[in-house]
């Protein structure tokens, strides 16, 4: 008929968040948020992006909270394939935002202890690094996210940040 089902349809519009999200179009992103249902894991995940990127930290945080209590009963709903790793290097993230480094270091190490790969776990830990002056550790961090992707741009100029200043 032509028409996509109600759950390709929702796939569709969270992908679009996802892009926009990206390519930093957060007022639209928002909008679109605002026709899915809050109890979905994704609209959860995806409205926490939502409000860190505008600068609302704590509400971002309290969100990645509850998604993370719950994993066990919200783990299979989601449709944009998340993760917990994943779930933990954005909360990782949001916390150094907020300047809590110590704490951030250790939800990325949980999200590591998940996923070895993860990009942004790696990257995390190596920029907070890199910020305390320890460049030789930070320099293996960058090191393993470039190795798992070579187009990772913030990881490549930090890395040749270190280069540059041995």
């Amino acid at each position: 008929s032509g028409e996509l089902s109600d759950d390709y349809e929702a796939l569709a519009l969270k992908e679009t968040v996802l892009i926009m999200l990206n390519i930093g179009n957060y007022e639209l992103a928002h909008e679109f948020l605002e026709s899915f249902n809050p109890a979905d894991v994704d609209y959860q995940y995806l409205k926490a992006k939502t409000l860190a990127f505008g600068g609302e930290f704590e509400e971002a945080l309290q969100m990645q909270t509850d998604i993370m209590n719950n994993w066990q009963q919200l783990k299979h709903d989601s449709q944009i394939s998340l993760t917990l790793d994943h779930i933990l290097a954005f909360t990782g993230e949001i916390m150094a935002t907020m300047g809590d480094l110590e704490s951030a270091i250790q939800v990325y190490e949980a999200s590591l202890e998940m996923n070895k790969n993860n990009i942004d776990a790696l990257f995390g830990i190596g920029e907070i690094l890199y910020e305390n002056g320890e460049t030789e550790k930070a320099k293996e961090y960058l090191e393993r996210t470039l190795k798992i992707y070579p187009q990772h741009e913030q990881a490549a100029d930090l890395l040749e940040g270190i280069l540059h200043s041995l």
